[in-house]
């Protein structure tokens, strides 16, 4: 589709810039991915034709972020187990509305996910139990997710769960130098359990601590802090024993 309008035009720097506004419209995470470009032209009607308008081809991605629930159910466990060199995985759900699918998505890094199949919904609010078969023979170390989706097109993920050789703690994807008050952190336990991230400043004072209950396998965490000045940090991740430090620099 299209909206727009006339714009007002400004000299600046030795080139002619032009400011409109957009037609207000509404969204919904269905619409994230969605690609917008600007096309311009000397009239409404010339808007139309390839040879009376111009765009330089580029385009901005909407990206849109439902902070409550996406989808209506409750995930109470999702587990995986390697049976004969083959992985067979098995969630347990409930209060489960207008849920369409389960897919199943399958990595090699624990980043980028590929589809391998999906299983429908049962739409019941009591437990419902569910499984699924994935014939790929284990090689190495593999990641799954569920990706559950609603009648209506909104998804939702899963926690990660890593199939293969026994994973050991460790800790990776923490963003240095950060720049707002939130620590992000990919954890990966050997086994489900306790975790606690704390962050010190250069004189060793405790700015924030948090104790978390996560999965076995790939769990996303943040550390919020509140406000905290510029400067070097040191941040500690315990688990079982075992502490995993990472020097840190924030800034604005």
């Amino acid at each position: 589709g299209s909206a727009g309008g006339p714009a007002a035009t400004s000299f600046i720097n030795g080139q002619w810039q032009y400011v409109t506004n957009l037609a207000p419209f509404l969204t919904t995470p269905t619409d994230s991915g969605d690609m917008y470009r600007v096309v311009v032209a000397t009239s409404a009607v010339n808007l139309a034709s390839t040879n009376c308008s111009f765009t330089d081809g580029s385009s901005t991605t909407i990206k849109l972020i439902k902070c409550t629930g996406v989808v209506d159910l409750k995930i109470i466990s999702f587990s995986g187990t390697n049976w004969n060199g083959k992985t067979i995985l098995k969630w347990n759900t409930a209060y489960e509305r207008n849920v369409g699918n389960y897919f199943i998505e399958r990595s090699t890094d624990g980043i980028n996910f590929t589809d391998i199949g999906s299983v429908p919904a049962i739409n019941s609010l009591q437990n419902s139990f569910y499984r699924f078969d994935d014939p790929a023979i284990i090689r190495g170390t593999f990641y799954y997710r569920l990706r559950v989706t609603e009648i209506n097109g909104l998804f939702e993920y899963s926690h990660i769960v890593i199939i293969g050789n026994t994973p050991a703690f460790e800790v990776r994807g923490i963003k240095n130098p950060f720049s707002d008050n939130k620590i992000n952190a990919q954890v990966v336990l050997p086994a489900e359990g306790v975790v606690t991230c704390t962050l010190y400043d250069g004189s060793g004072r405790m700015m924030c601590s948090n104790t978390l209950h996560l999965n076995k396998g790939l769990n996303n965490t943040s550390l919020e802090c509140g406000k905290i000045a510029d400067g070097f940090y040191s941040f500690f991740i315990e688990y079982g024993g075992q502490t995993v430090k990472r020097k840190l620099m924030k800034i604005n």
